[in-house]
């Protein structure tokens, strides 16, 4: 039977920006705790109406090894990576026969931090809307440029373009940036295709980014760089000082 959620999580990467002996997902943030256990905390409240599809390629054998540890609790699919289907978006389309009612897409390799995750999480996947974003809010123009800027108000999405130029995004006050999406099945293919073109800065057919629901964490980084692994362990520090 269908499950009626799907968590999509791409794997397939060899994580060659950060030169690791191992898989980026299985990077340590905590003592016993990697990027990967980070999502499966997020999507556990959620487990019994859903699945995990893992897109992995042929180098993620530890990986597959670790998530055993979550086989009895969750239902885990793992899908290669299609030769053919390149990139984020080629990484979701092959696993697009098993795809929900609703699917999210979940980056491994971003950690988010909220005082209120999981109901951060239970709005983001009950939003009614065709597409749903899961949102940092950001002003430096820096980050901006590398991550998918947004300019959203009242939570609602108004314009977006994937790495703009900082000419762009003081064009557009750009005030956030996507780190989850979640779209429904009758549309996947249409948003799927138009994401494509948005990332590779081709004509997309907008209206799968304006007015779409979006829900806000209050921290969010990309630790698939070393630049950014350095700055969140010294957030955690300064966190750790700072409550003692």
């Amino acid at each position: 039977m269908r499950k009626e959620l799907s968590f999509i999580i791409p794997c397939a990467g060899k994580g060659s920006r950060l030169g690791s002996p191992f898989p980026k997902e299985l990077f340590p943030i905590d003592k016993n705790v990697t990027l990967i256990d980070k999502i499966f905390d997020c999507i556990r409240p959620f487990k019994d109406k859903s699945q995990v599809i893992i897109i992995i390629s042929e180098e993620k054998y530890d990986l597959i090894k670790y998530l055993k540890k979550y086989s009895n609790d969750f239902d885990i699919i793992f899908v290669y990576q299609k030769d053919d289907l390149k990139e984020l978006c080629g990484a979701i389309k092959s696993a697009s026969e098993l795809f929900s009612e609703k699917n999210i897409l979940l980056l491994p390799d971003i950690v988010l931090i909220d005082d209120d995750l999981n109901g951060k999480f239970k709005e983001f996947i009950e939003n009614d809307g065709i597409i749903s974003f899961l949102i940092k809010e950001e002003q430096d123009e820096n980050i901006l440029k590398r991550m998918g800027a947004m300019y959203v108000e009242n939570k609602k999405l108004i314009s977006t373009i994937d790495k703009p130029t900082l000419e762009q995004i003081k064009e557009n006050n750009f005030n956030s940036y996507w780190v989850a999406f979640m779209f429904k099945l009758k549309y996947a293919t249409d948003f799927l295709n138009n994401f494509e073109k948005m990332q590779k800065h081709e004509e997309y057919d907008k209206k799968y980014f304006v007015n779409m629901q979006t829900t806000t964490v209050s921290y969010a980084l990309d630790l698939g760089v070393w630049e950014n692994i350095r700055k969140f362990y010294y957030d955690l520090a300064r966190t750790i000082y700072r409550n003692s």
